[in-house]
C-alpha cells in the first residue's frame, strides 16, 4: 500500500474510533460511514494541499484548482 494512503487510512480509523469504542454490529454501518467519509475528506484535502503548494507562476491557478476540488466534493476546511 502506498505510504500516503496508509497514513490517511490510519488517520481515518483514528477519527472514526476517537472517544468511541469499536462499534457492535448495530452500529457498524454508522462506523463505516464515518470511516469512509473521513478517508475521502482526507484524500480530497491532500489534493487541495498539493494544489496550494504550487510555488511557480501557476500559484494562483493551484489555489483556484484546490478551491474547485473542495467545492466539487463538498469538503469544508
Amino acid at each position: 500500500m502506498n505510504e500516503q494512503i496508509k497514513r490517511l487510512s490510519e488517520q481515518a480509523i483514528n477519527y472514526a474510533t476517537s472517544n468511541r469504542p469499536l462499534p457492535d454490529l448495530k452500529d457498524k454501518d454508522l462506523f463505516l460511514n464515518n470511516l469512509f467519509e473521513r478517508f475521502a475528506e482526507l484524500i480530497v484535502q491532500e489534493c487541495v494541499d498539493i494544489c496550494n503548494l504550487t510555488t511557480d507562476r501557476t500559484y494562483l491557478n493551484g489555489i483556484i484548482a484546490g478551491d474547485k476540488i473542495k467545492k466539487h466534493f463538498g469538503v469544508d476546511e
